[in-house]
């Protein structure tokens, strides 16, 4: 087993808390690393290992000079994994309902891909949901 595949299921098994409180940072800072890969020189090695390498890449403007989200690529399979990470760390260590616009305002993204995303972890039965329409709220499992 090589270092990089120990690593990996030693961090996939940890919450994004117990993963900021390995590195010495706080929940914030690893989320932001993850979905945009600023302060990555200042986390630990370990969380700097466990940012997908295309996450830290600056953004392009999209296609019509329209920006991507706030820096959110949900255009790739790497990015969107990224993005579902993200949103999935932040509702387990809240461990309460919260609305796609709280969500967003944590993990950052445009209100189309919070909510694609929500949907598709609804979907792979990762996050529940209560309420509808704007009152919707999202949980994790």
């Amino acid at each position: 087993m090589t270092i990089a595949s120990s690593l990996d299921q030693l961090v996939g098994n940890m919450t994004v808390q117990q993963l900021a409180e390995a590195a010495g940072t706080s929940v914030e800072e690893v989320v932001q690393a993850v979905v945009w890969g600023s302060k990555r020189g200042q986390l630990s090695v370990a969380v700097a290992a466990t940012v997908p390498a295309a996450a830290s890449k600056p953004r392009r403007a999209a296609r019509g000079g329209a920006s991507v989200g706030n820096g959110i690529d949900t255009r790739s399979a790497v990015g969107r994994d990224a993005y579902d990470v993200a949103l999935l760390g932040v509702l387990k260590d809240t461990g309460e309902p919260m609305s796609a616009e709280q969500l967003r305002d944590v993990v950052g993204g445009t209100p189309l891909q919070a909510r694609s995303r929500l949907k598709a972890l609804v979907k792979k039965r990762r996050v529940k949901t209560s309420g509808r329409a704007r009152a919707t709220k999202y949980q994790a499992r």
